[in-house]
């Protein structure tokens, strides 16, 4: 595993120095619901199942993982959910939908450690192919469980003042802790034995709106105008990986930095810029950008390792040609796709005076996604 990560991060810096090498989502209240709140066309999958000329199949979805829950929550499966969840897909059919956008989320899924519970997804793919309808599902690891934290005191999100996040199921924990990425790959791929050779089951979202955190307001750490993610311990290291793969000796990063380290343990990533040097938060943000790819890349090979069928994807609000680098860690369209990619348009509720999850998105996300 050692080996392959390493050579993942040299073909992400060796595309990146190709690139530019100067720079190193009653009283039967369902059809409101599907209106009003909860209707998603998913766009992005047509063009990638039309490329693989095996299907004409062409997915127009909705939002939904069995009873009245929100993303990400879910439901808890009683004797009562396979019938009410049934009447509600079938009503979702007759409404013209062909395929069901679920979820999971690792707070709800893996209590405990090790304790998979995945009977929600489990019921709603035995549902889905009784009434006819394709699932896709959506994956939420920014939200985990409070075991991770308990185990794992250094994965926090550290802020750039030095300040750490305390997780409240969200934001979770850094992805570049090796134990906690060793937890989220092993759930990945935990989730999609469930849905192997399911005839309902269509492909896989592995990341709303991919940033280093995400789905959290933390101005009790400061302004986020000025906050920048992640400053973590393994974040550190898995930067002066990528720097010394770039650079190869310290020497030549002195010289492109204009500094004096005498060793690589003094490098941290940049806080702020100054007078005297650019180069360090260019380099900064670009491992930020190839990182995003990278984690999802790893992803997207932990559900194929079980399931080699399917789309897999991730979407964002607005593609990031329109986006600027700003503090929770913003992705490179261009660098994201792991094999191909497509536009889709999104319409999620919209919560008055709310700014996090919930909020109305009508401009075309960037997504991320490929196929087998």
């Amino acid at each position: 595993m050692t080996g392959q990560r390493k050579g993942r991060r040299r073909r992400l810096c060796q595309n990146r120095l190709r690139r530019n090498p100067k720079s190193a989502v009653q009283n039967d209240p369902l059809p409101q619901r599907l209106v009003l709140a909860a209707v998603l066309l998913i766009v992005l999958f047509g063009p990638v199942l039309g490329a693989e000329k095996k299907s004409d199949f062409f997915p127009v979805s909705v939002w939904y993982a069995g009873g009245k829950a929100r993303a990400p929550m879910l439901e808890k499966v009683t004797a009562e959910s396979p019938r009410l969840w049934k009447k509600d897909l079938e009503q979702i059919k007759r409404l013209g939908f062909n395929t069901v956008r679920s979820w999971i989320e690792w707070t709800n899924c893996e209590p405990e450690e090790g304790r998979y519970d995945f009977n929600t997804l489990r019921t709603i793919v035995d549902l889905a192919e009784q009434v006819g309808l394709r699932v896709i599902v959506q994956v939420y690891i920014d939200s985990a469980p409070d075991w991770v934290g308990r185990k794992y005191p250094d994965s926090k999100f550290v802020a750039s003042n030095g300040l750490a996040v305390d997780s409240q199921a969200a934001p979770g924990f850094c992805f570049d802790h090796l134990q906690v990425r060793e937890k989220i790959l092993r759930f990945l791929a935990e989730a999609a034995k469930v849905v192997k050779d399911r005839p309902a089951f269509l492909g896989w979202d592995l990341w709303s709106e991919p940033h280093i955190i995400n789905w959290a307001e933390i101005y009790h750490l400061g302004d986020p105008e000025y906050l920048q993610f992640c400053y973590c311990h393994s974040s550190k290291v898995r930067f002066r990986d990528l720097l010394k793969l770039k650079y190869q000796t310290l020497d030549n990063l002195n010289k492109v930095w204009y500094r004096t380290f005498a060793s690589w343990d003094e490098v941290d990533p940049p806080r702020f810029g100054t007078i005297l040097t650019y180069t360090d938060y260019i380099d900064w943000k670009s491992f930020i950008s190839d990182k995003l790819a990278e984690d999802l890349e790893m992803k997207a090979e932990a559900v194929e390792s079980v399931v080699p069928r399917g789309v897999v994807t991730s979407h964002s609000t607005i593609p990031g040609l329109f986006s600027k680098p700003v503090w929770s860690g913003t992705r490179d369209d261009r660098k994201m796709p792991p094999r191909s990619t497509t536009t889709a348009f999104r319409s999620t509720p919209s919560t008055p005076g709310r700014s996090g999850p919930g909020r109305t998105s009508s401009a075309p996300p960037g997504s991320t996604s490929s196929a087998q």
